[in-house]
């Protein structure tokens, strides 16, 4: 992981709720933030909280050694 030619071949892959996602047509970007006040039978989700990995567990972890300034990962979310 701490060679010039490291790469991850394929996107980490997270999933989001789709009321913490919107979509900004405007600027063409979207914008994850928090659903603190949920309605009855729904569960708040905090920003910390937000995604959960559905593929990409081991990739993430082999960054924690990594010893560089900064390394670019595809990043793909389901909402």
């Amino acid at each position: 992981m701490n060679t010039v030619d490291a790469c991850f071949p394929t996107a980490v892959i997270l999933a989001v709720p789709s009321v913490c996602a919107k979509y900004d047509e405007e600027d063409k970007m979207m914008y994850l933030h928090n659903y603190p006040n949920p309605g009855e039978g729904e569960e708040s989700v905090l920003y910390r909280d937000i995604a959960k990995v559905l593929d990409g567990q081991h990739r993430i972890e082999g960054l924690k050694a990594f010893k560089g300034s900064a390394f670019q990962v595809n990043v793909w979310y389901f909402y």
